[in-house]
């Protein structure tokens, strides 16, 4: 099994487990938690360009490239993973075939999703890119509340600027529409999610004209 070749990891919340350019090749499993993959903007300051789930790996591009990290992560929350030598992983693969398949089953999903990222950033306006950022992540890593579906236990504000591909100013104006109609919660610094039918309404116009 997978999981008996690694060794445990509980990792703190904000701790980097892997850094950008670093070599090492181990591959990480997620057992809990959220972790937020994230790269260098033109200014080089660290911006969330990803985040991985339960049951996602992590590092498996440089484990078998044997190239180094493209990415920095950190683990968000509480959070609880599995660490694999990046040989052992690799000879796993090799020895299962329908392991190796659906991993490469996901990893195509990943770069299918950024390349929706790509394609939306040129057909829609900022309200809808942010509005569908916002349905991404509640779909994928919300957790559901009495008040609505909440996204504070893993993104920040200012995380929506990069993943959205929009700027900080216009993630603002976006939310205040979002707020002003009800699909958002009232707390200025919060990310709650009020009416997801709405959202996903409003993510969903035709594309603009070319």
């Amino acid at each position: 099994m997978l999981l008996a070749l690694g060794r445990r990891r509980v990792i703190s919340d904000g701790q980097i487990f892997i850094t950008m350019g670093d070599e090492s090749q181990e591959v990480f499993v997620i057992l809990h938690g959220v972790a937020r993959v994230e790269s260098p903007d033109a200014q080089g300051r660290l911006q969330v360009v990803d985040f991985q789930v339960r049951g996602d790996t992590i590092g498996v591009a440089a484990a078998m490239r044997h190239s180094p990290r493209s990415a920095t992560v950190r683990a968000t929350g509480e959070f609880v993973a599995i660490e694999i030598p990046g040989e052992d992983f690799i000879k796993f693969l090799m020895d299962n075939p329908p392991a190796h398949f659906a991993l490469t089953q996901v990893m195509l999903a990943r770069d299918e999703r950024r390349k929706t990222y790509r394609l939306d950033t040129n057909q829609y306006d900022a309200l809808t890119l942010v509005t569908r950022t916002l349905i991404e992540l509640a779909d994928r890593h919300g957790t559901s509340t009495e008040h609505g579906i909440d996204l504070d236990p893993i993104i920040a504000q200012t995380d929506l600027a990069p993943l959205s591909g929009v700027s900080e100013s216009a993630v603002h104006k976006a939310l205040h529409t979002l707020r002003t109609e009800g699909v958002m919660g009232r707390g200025r610094l919060r990310l709650t999610i009020t009416d997801m039918d709405a959202l996903r309404r409003q993510g969903n116009p035709p594309p603009k004209a070319p």
